[in-house]
């Protein structure tokens, strides 16, 4: 009598599934926050360099270091991101990329390693 009743017992199922649900869960919601982190970084670098690009095409005496600073400079919120920035100019063209190496908050959840965010902006003059 006694097996029978503890197998038709269901007291405890909702917190079995709960727990196998849960890591899924979790995973989910940190791959979504991930993404969204990278996108941000992605279009915050976007925004600094074609500002960069704009402040040297009004400003003909500025040198490459003086963009590259003004790239950094415009990284609003992310004083923690230090991208490579590189600065080529032409007599028609300002070329100005950035390149970051985005590191995941936690890396061993992710199958890969660290991903490269580039923003490019090439502006004629």
């Amino acid at each position: 009598m006694f097996p029978r009743r503890l197998a038709a017992c269901t007291r405890g199922s909702v917190m079995v599934e709960f727990a196998m649900v849960l890591p899924l869960l979790l995973g989910l919601m940190l791959g979504i926050m991930e993404f969204g982190r990278g996108l941000w970084i992605k279009q915050s670098l976007q925004f600094a360099v074609e500002t960069a690009a704009r402040t040297a095409l009004a400003d003909s005496t500025l040198t490459g270091a003086n963009i590259a600073d003004a790239v950094k400079a415009n990284l609003p919120g992310l004083k923690d991101v230090v991208p490579t920035v590189t600065v080529t100019t032409t007599a028609t063209r300002i070329n100005v990329s950035a390149a970051y190496s985005f590191e995941f908050l936690a890396p061993g959840l992710f199958p890969f390693g660290p991903l490269v965010i580039s923003a490019q902006s090439n502006t004629p003059r």
